[in-house]
């Protein structure tokens, strides 16, 4: 009979940590969802436009001699280009913190002000990370697979994180506000 009482107990002094990770995982799922029926239509605005127009942009301010151009999802340069493939725009990170903020108890304003300056905050950091890539590519092409898997990734993954510790300290308030 013990067990059960603390059972009980420890759900009790955590109900708002497992609606969190209930919530948090309904709404992952459903953006993930939600992203995979329409990445058809919105792909050419993502990844062409969004990503790969926006950073060859950036290359060429960076270094101009790059001359560096977008067609679809290619950023190239004279013989050398990189393709930014589907899960390159970062809308997987903008989905994360997303389903955290949503899932996270705060006001409707502070969750909507949280998803906005978060998706812009991973879509720079994606752009940065995009940028180093193609730079990688270009000049250190042997290191492009071990930057583009574990540290491009891991990177955009910390950055969602680091974002949601902040909104959550500097944002979200604790105004007692529920799910």
């Amino acid at each position: 009979m013990e067990p059960a009482h603390n059972k009980q107990t420890f759900y009790s002094l955590h109900h708002k940590e497992f609606l969190f990770l209930f919530l948090f995982s309904l709404y992952f799922i459903t953006g993930q969802a939600l992203f995979h029926v329409s990445r058809p239509y919105i792909k050419p605005l993502l990844t062409n436009i969004l990503t790969a127009k926006v950073a060859s942009y950036i290359i060429n301010i960076i270094t101009p001699h790059e001359q560096s151009s977008a067609r679809e999802a290619v950023i190239g340069s004279g013989g050398h280009a990189i393709d930014i493939s589907e899960g390159c725009e970062g809308i997987e990170g903008i989905i994360l913190i997303s389903a955290a903020i949503l899932a996270f108890y705060a006001g409707f304003k502070q969750k909507i002000a949280g998803i906005v300056a978060g998706t812009i905050f991973i879509y720079i950091c994606n752009l940065c990370r995009i940028i180093m890539l193609y730079y990688i590519h270009k000049h250190e092409p042997e290191l492009f697979d071990i930057f583009h898997i574990f540290v491009g990734q891991t990177f955009i993954i910390f950055a969602g994180i680091l974002f949601f510790v902040i909104w959550i300290n500097k944002f979200a308030g604790s105004d007692g506000k529920t799910l």
